[in-house]
């Protein structure tokens, strides 16, 4: 099929797949700029933490929703997915590539897609709600609504406490609110050419693990002593983060650093797989899958992965036709 739109292009992945070098290369290669659909990156005072490009790449190549907000300020999917719209369409006025990169699937889906109320679930908010009503009942479900979606809560009477669910299960799922989901439920004026970088998953989890404590050797303690000072998990969502999480449980005396390293490796694993489960429902996307045999060295893998993101781009340029 033809397309005269623009065309975006979205480097996707797990996290630990390379996709931060990876899109840096293919950025430097059609001379483009990189948004970051990342919902932790954009915060600041957590560079390791949330593994942001180091100053070679920031520097090298233009970023956007790179350490710009606060953490306690709220960014929402649909949030993003109006301001990176904008900043893609911009990049077409200027002739720039706009490259697409991150591991927030949602955020993604909202920039390229759009998304709709019925694919938002999640069987966890369901259960801590569900425990919340049996305990304080449906007028406290219908008052957590009223704080955060008060539109919502004005137009659903408590007693329809199904409705009230599952407008309270969206927002906390996506940080969106049902009256205003209409925003991010249309695609944009731009097509997406979408890649995802699949490694061998011994391959993957290997790359998590050392990555884990590089990150412990370039300051993550210090960087989340700092945090703590003034931010705590249990109330600021930007902070309730693989890799956060468990070293202010671990400056908290709740367990040794032994665990601590073994919970963040264990849990960023855990993350990986479910970005993997979540890339394998989404349309239109080519997966760039390493070979189990021949694989390239791991310091080479970012080069391999974008070198094929550039040939197959230019293919599908050159031939005008979507595969």
């Amino acid at each position: 099929m033809k397309t005269e739109k623009d065309l975006a292009i979205a480097v996707m992945g797990p996290t630990g797949s390379g996709k931060t070098e990876t899109s840096f290369l293919v950025a430097r290669e059609f001379r483009g700029e990189i948004i970051s659909a990342d919902s932790r990156q954009v915060y600041r005072r957590m560079p390791v933490a949330t593994a942001q490009p180091d100053e070679r790449i920031l520097s090298g190549i233009r970023h956007y929703f790179i350490s710009e907000l606060e953490p306690e300020e709220e960014f929402s999917a649909g949030e993003f997915a109006g301001k990176a719209r904008n900043i893609a369409v911009n990049c077409f006025s200027r002739g720039v590539q706009p490259i697409i990169t991150g591991g927030s699937g949602l955020y993604m889906r909202a920039l390229t897609d759009g998304f709709y109320e019925r694919e938002i679930s999640s069987p966890e908010v369901r259960s801590e709600l569900n425990k919340i009503l049996e305990e304080k009942g449906k007028y406290h479900i219908h008052n957590m609504l009223k704080q955060v979606d008060p539109a919502s809560a004005e137009s659903i009477a408590p007693e329809f406490s199904r409705r009230v669910f599952r407008a309270l299960e969206i927002y906390m799922v996506t940080g969106n609110r049902l009256s205003e989901m209409s925003m991010v439920n249309t695609k944009p004026d731009f097509e997406t050419l979408k890649f995802a970088i699949d490694l061998p998953r011994e391959e993957l989890y290997e790359r998590i693990n050392k990555r884990v404590i590089s990150m412990l050797d370039s300051g993550l303690i210090e960087e989340v002593t700092e945090l703590m000072s003034r931010y705590h998990y249990s109330t600021t969502n930007s902070v309730n983060t693989v890799g956060i999480k468990e070293v202010m449980m671990y400056l908290e005396g709740r367990h040794d650093e032994k665990e601590m390293i073994r919970l963040i490796q264990r849990n960023t694993r855990r993350y990986a797989k479910r970005q993997m489960t979540w890339l394998r429902k989404e349309k239109g996307l080519t997966f760039i899958a390493a070979p189990f045999r021949g694989l390239p060295l791991s310091s080479d893998i970012s080069e391999w992965a974008a070198s094929e993101i550039i040939k197959r781009t230019r293919k599908f340029m050159e031939s005008g036709l979507r595969t």
